[in-house]
């Protein structure tokens, strides 16, 4: 399936783009072993594309929700009440804006994975206001390798979700948009983003000037 079929399958259901480009980068980790999920529950979409090899364990942290997670905490002012290297992955999905202390909760994230474990995130850019109860900040993908270098990760990756400015534009207003004003909206907007990048795309970073969204991964 291209791209664009993948794209306008998931918009006509009703899932955001930058969600959606972000999840296709997802699609290419494969996690195993114990893993611990912060900030998320098991019904999020990006268990649809990740790979969970057999046997993989799956727990969650967060503050109490619709869903109860395995360890209710909050991060900021309390530790994980997990040992030191419990975990073989911790996923880290669109919470790091939400959190004033992020420094505090990285640093956390990687006590509690093995040796050779493996940190895999996301955090949106190009994206409206979204207090969850705060919205504090926006990384780029510059700002994200510093700080997973200073918390001692190595191997660092910075991968950004992007195309180019008029689908960043879509991105904007789609959540407004009618469901048939907003399939003709995105697929007018990736035309014309596939038009520039054709005839332009040699000589103009679109994917790095337009970015909805980072997944970033390092291994202790």
């Amino acid at each position: 399936m291209s791209r664009f079929s993948a794209l306008l399958k998931e918009v006509s259901r009703g899932k955001s783009v930058s969600r959606t480009l972000t999840n296709f980068l997802l699609s290419r980790f494969t996690l195993e072993g114990a893993v611990l999920d912060v900030g998320g529950t098991r019904k999020e979409s990006h268990y649809r594309y990740l790979t969970l090899s057999p046997g993989t364990e799956v727990k969650t942290a967060n503050l109490r929700g619709d869903v109860e997670p395995d360890y209710v905490v909050d991060l900021e002012n309390s530790p994980l009440p997990a040992p030191d290297g419990e975990f073989d992955a911790v996923l880290c999905f669109n919470l790091l804006e939400h959190v004033e202390r992020y420094e505090k909760v990285v640093d956390e994230m990687r006590r509690v994975l093995k040796p050779g474990g493996r940190l895999l995130g996301s955090v949106p850019f190009l994206v409206n206001v979204h207090p969850d109860p705060h919205d504090f900040q926006r990384f780029t993908g510059e700002r994200l390798e510093r700080l997973l270098e200073k918390a001692g990760f190595r191997e660092i990756e910075i991968l950004p979700a992007s195309f180019g400015p008029f689908l960043a534009g879509y991105s904007q207003t789609e959540m407004f948009l009618p469901a048939v004003v907003k399939l003709c909206s995105f697929m007018l907007a990736y035309a014309k983003d596939s038009l520039l990048l054709r005839f332009f795309g040699h000589r103009f970073p679109f994917s790095e000037r337009f970015v909805l969204a980072y997944v970033f991964t390092g291994i202790k």
